[in-house]
């Protein structure tokens, strides 16, 4: 493999080796054995919650497990099950006395509380929840053949395999490699010269010559880039309202780049959350903070700026922790988790990163909503921008003449009209032409007469024109200047005071909990060093301590 590979690779040689080693623990571990137990049956009661924690009693939490209870009993007490109030209550006769209560229509089976019984016997050790703790590297298993492994991670593979009493599988045949490996890295087929030339390659790196030419194809970036756009909620539409159209096409093309050029994981997140505050950004690292910018906006009449003020910056919280911690940190938006160890101070503390942002709670009646920046393409010229352009004016054009699914109702209806002209009905005389005309004959301007008399009766016809609009405004000036738009961030020169919201409402700040830019507790706490702004908070999302994000990184890979 050449080394646009190796940035990856190594995070998941880290990461597979890591959960392999978690997969291999055996015995009473907590978080494998005991923790699935209590959070499916205790902790709705018994958990993060403290709206609906009852009796005092927290077991998610060791220090709250083992003291003493409102009733003066322990529910658990390490090393002693027959003292533990845990232990006497699974197991009473009294269903009413019993845990799981009846109302829960929870009940525990008879192997689950002998693990919690065994547990607290063994002395009731906790563990912090696996994905909190930061990956390690485990020794490498010994394996039947080890002629056969390649690569670290084919050990384990091996090693569970051997364990199953099972083989591998033999290599697939050369059409098979090629067709799998072509739509793995460029999401295309191989061409039959390219399946018959790696067919007949005899030379002993044929596989890895394949590979480097895939890597090297411009179509890798796009299909790399293609869940990292889902994940950024990528969309040259606004969503609310009329989804009107916007541009944010740059930032995708400067997506594509990045994988391209195999910019470094840690340098592609850091620009994407705080290009603008690097020192003396470029124009580049600007356009990358377009995915904090991906939201949807709206202009409609009647909003209330500062709400969708607040709706964008809920959906950036809720991008950049999913995205690249892999956490539900929007439940925490109006009230405490519920089953996760972030409290509503943590949220708006994560949300306060990005309050310190100049972001506008009412968009643009047309294109693109400040800030933004005018920028050539930064893959193109803009000559090559004008013909890109003009190309797409045409389709749309085309496609407003003839919305595509609208062209089979209308052509029905259209030959429902000659027939009645043909029988004497009267039309206007513009309608009539164009209908005697056959469709393959008909001029633009005949089209449009036609589109006009039948979106009278199909509402659809003016919504579809209504729904290019926009966009065709943006594309002719673009075909005229070879310039585009596209969305950034930028810092407020006066940053505002951040406060936990009540429930969450816009405008219920609780003047009595100020919060300022910070992370969840419960994860590791930023450098001393570190800035508390965006560039701070990806400083410490890209850090080798974070636990959470090569994680999420290459389950994402793994899933492709």
């Amino acid at each position: 493999m050449n080394g646009r590979t190796r940035p990856v690779t190594a995070v998941l040689v880290t990461l597979v080796l890591a959960s392999a080693a978690m997969g291999a623990e055996r015995g009473l571990s907590f978080n494998r054995a005991i923790r699935p137990i209590l959070s499916d049956n205790c902790f709705k009661c018994h958990g993060p919650d403290g709206a609906h924690r009852e009796a005092g009693l927290r077991l998610d939490v060791r220090a709250s497990a083992t003291g003493q209870l409102e009733s003066g009993r322990q529910a658990i007490v390490p090393g002693k099950p027959g003292e533990s109030e845990l232990v006497r209550r699974i197991f009473h006769e009294d269903p009413q006395e019993r845990m799981p209560p009846p109302r829960a229509h929870k009940t525990l089976s008879d192997e689950e509380k002998s693990l919690l019984k065994r547990w607290i016997a063994a002395g009731a050790k906790y563990q912090r929840h696996w994905s909190f703790s930061p990956p390690t590297r485990p020794g490498l298993p010994d394996v039947s053949e080890p002629d056969w492994v390649r690569n670290p991670i084919d050990r384990f593979i091996l090693a569970r395999l051997d364990e199953e009493g099972r083989s591998p599988s033999p290599e697939a045949d050369r059409r098979t490699l090629i067709r799998r490996l072509s739509f793995d890295l460029t999401g295309l087929p191989p061409t039959p010269q390219q399946v018959r030339r790696f067919v007949n390659d005899d030379s002993a790196d044929a596989y890895r010559k394949l590979v480097d030419r895939l890597l090297a194809s411009p179509r890798f970036g796009e299909r790399m880039a293609i869940p990292w756009l889902d994940a950024a909620r990528y969309a040259d539409t606004n969503g609310f309202s009329i989804d009107d159209h916007r541009s944010m096409w740059v930032w995708r093309e400067w997506v594509i780049q990045s994988y391209n050029d195999n910019k470094p994981f840690d340098e592609v997140t850091t620009e994407q959350l705080a290009g603008d505050l690097l020192p003396s950004p470029t124009r580049k690292q600007k356009i990358a903070t377009g995915f904090l910018r991906n939201s949807m906006n709206t202009h409609e009449g009647g909003t209330i700026p500062e709400e969708y003020r607040v709706i964008y910056l809920a959906d950036k919280v809720d991008t950049v922790s999913s995205t690249f911690l892999g956490l539900t940190m929007q439940c925490s938006q109006c009230h405490d988790h519920k089953y996760d160890p972030i409290t509503q101070e943590d949220y708006y503390r994560f949300y306060s990163f990005f309050d310190h942002a100049v972001e506008k709670g009412h968009g643009a009646t047309n294109g693109n909503t400040a800030p933004k920046m005018d920028t050539r393409p930064i893959l193109t010229s803009p000559e090559e921008l004008k013909a890109q352009t003009r190309q797409r004016l045409e389709t749309l054009q085309h496609q407003k003449l003839h919305p595509p699914e609208l062209v089979e109702p209308r052509a029905n209806w259209a030959r429902r009209k000659r027939a009645a002209l043909e029988d004497g009905a009267e039309l206007p005389e513009k309608l009539a032409n164009a209908l005697r005309a056959g469709p393959s004959e008909r001029t633009d301007g005949q089209w449009r007469t036609i589109n006009e008399a039948y979106g009278k009766t199909d509402p659809r016809m003016g919504q579809f024109a209504d729904s290019l609009k926009a966009e065709i405004g943006v594309l002719q000036k673009q075909a005229k200047t070879g310039r585009a738009s596209t969305m950034i961030m930028q810092a407020a020169k006066d940053p505002r005071q951040t406060y936990v919201l009540k429930r969450g409402q816009y405008n219920r700040p609780d003047k009595d909990r100020p919060v300022g830019p910070g992370v969840p507790g419960s994860l590791p706490p930023m450098a001393d060093g570190l800035p508390r702004d965006r560039l701070g908070l990806a400083r410490w999302i890209v850090d080798r301590d974070n636990p959470l994000t090569a994680r999420v990184a290459v389950n994402r890979y793994w899933r492709m």
